[in-house]
């Protein structure tokens, strides 16, 4: 029998954090791809890089916690995709398998780019320079200058870096 898991606390229902985190996060669902999408992700407890490129309808599923969820400079989030960094069942008794429960940072690196409807899964890191394919699932971290695709992701491909700046 697994191990008994114990998910964190979420942030209490009346905590001004929660709403304000909330409240952010709602705001850049209704905004275009922009600086401004970018700024009010941050206010919500997402760090993002300079340059990055947030599309419509991307999913964060963080808790509205610091520290879990990373885009660094240039990444590029295309529309659709889902970005999970804390998984568990709530109530149900299925939160009592460690197995199935999961918590773990997911960094999309500088100058990634992760494919419309693609999922990234908790503790997974997509390396600088990688690519993960549209409607494709990432379950495990995809190196520096890879590309994946499928469900679950798979690797394709390297990308030929000589030539690309530093």
């Amino acid at each position: 029998m697994a191990a008994s898991y114990k998910h964190p606390e979420p942030l209490p229902i009346t905590s001004p954090r929660l709403w304000f985190r909330y409240g952010m996060r709602s705001l850049a669902r209704v905004v275009p791809p922009s600086p401004m999408k970018n700024h009010f992700l941050r206010w919500s407890g997402i760090s993002i890089g300079t340059g990055a490129f947030i599309g419509d309808s991307v999913i964060f599923i963080d808790g509205f916690r610091d520290g879990l969820i990373h885009v660094e400079a240039r990444a590029v989030v295309s529309p659709g995709s889902c970005i999970i960094a804390m998984a568990y069942p709530e109530q149900s008794v299925l939160a009592n398998d460690r197995t199935l429960a999961r918590e773990a940072p997911v960094t999309i690196g500088a100058d990634a780019w992760v494919g419309s409807l693609a999922v990234v899964m908790p503790g997974v890191e997509i390396g600088a320079c990688a690519v993960l394919g549209a409607n494709s699932t990432a379950t495990r971290s995809i190196p520096t200058g890879e590309v994946w695709a499928g469900s679950p992701a798979r690797h394709i491909r390297d990308i030929d870096m000589t030539g690309a700046d530093d």
